[in-house]
């Protein structure tokens, strides 16, 4: 994950928004994972405002990743 790569939670009802800001590769996709890992319990609606990336790198991005996101996303 880069230096510059930043996540602001914000939590209301059964709501979470995930502001990411900074450069996107695959430790900051992990960082996103984790964050909604640790911020499930009573959420039934995420939101993801990408407006503040600076770069993604798409090497691997999803491919490799979508079964630990479709995990989460279900469990959520």
């Amino acid at each position: 994950m880069t230096e510059n790569f930043k996540i602001s939670v914000t939590k209301r009802n059964d709501s979470l928004l995930l502001k990411l800001s900074g450069d996107f590769d695959k430790g900051a996709a992990l960082k996103v994972l984790e964050t909604l890992e640790e911020n499930r319990c009573g959420i039934s609606k995420v939101f993801i405002n990408t407006k503040r990336l600076e770069h993604i790198d798409p090497f691997g991005l999803l491919e490799a990743e979508w079964s630990t996101w479709e995990q989460a996303l279900n469990a959520a």
